[in-house]
């Protein structure tokens, strides 16, 4: 784990460990802190909780390894590199925890001890639902050309909504992957400009299409 201070080696617990994806920016609680070697390691425990930042207002810009990313300024929005999306590698609906703090954190299913009595589980606020209680979301890993450089970027609901958008079209949710994907088709290429979190976007703005 890194943000922009320092970084640490962090073992996760085996519940935790599908919840995450690298790259996400995430918080987390109830950790241990040990020292080995002279060097500060934490791990999760059973009581620990992690909340995954999804949302443009509240992910941070963390530097990688591989990518430095600048600290997004008012000022930074003109220089928003240019791209072209043309290919999809993965549609993942999925159904999100219904409070707001969660921002849309991807839920399972869980089933009541003893009795045939489903429900949707969060882990990160450590809630309970029905399932038409929830909201309906949708991560897309998405293929562009920027620069001559082709890339994997992963765009969330709002961001796909703005593509459609782009081509006069209202976007319509769907648990079918495969419809999904051939929706998506029918509006790519994208011209597009952007600003990227870990790959993630968080700024976007597509190119309209005028028909004549």
């Amino acid at each position: 784990m890194k943000d922009q201070s320092a970084k640490v080696n962090c073992a996760i617990w085996e519940s935790m460990v599908d919840t995450l994806e690298v790259g996400q920016c995430i918080k987390l609680s109830n950790c241990r802190v040990k020292l080995f070697q002279d060097e500060k390691k934490l791990s999760t425990t059973s009581s620990s909780e992690c909340e995954v930042f999804i949302d443009d207002i509240v992910l941070n810009e963390l530097s990688s390894d591989d990518e430095d990313i600048q600290r997004d300024e008012p000022a930074a929005m003109p220089d928003m590199a240019s791209g072209n999306i043309y290919g999809i590698m993965e549609m993942d609906p999925y159904i999100s925890c219904p409070k707001t703090s969660c921002y849309n954190k991807k839920m399972v299913t869980l089933r009541e001890k003893d009795i045939k009595l489903y429900f949707m589980f969060c882990n990160s606020c450590q809630s309970r639902y029905k399932t038409n209680s929830c909201n309906n979301y949708l991560r897309a890993v998405l293929l562009m050309n920027s620069n001559g450089n082709e890339k994997k970027i992963t765009a969330f609901l709002p961001h796909i909504k703005k593509m459609y958008e782009s081509r006069g079209i209202e976007f319509v949710f769907s648990f079918d992957r495969k419809e999904l994907m051939s929706s998506m088709m029918n509006i790519l290429p994208i011209e597009v400009k952007y600003s990227l979190v870990n790959n993630t976007v968080k700024n976007l703005i597509c190119k309209r299409l005028h028909n004549e």
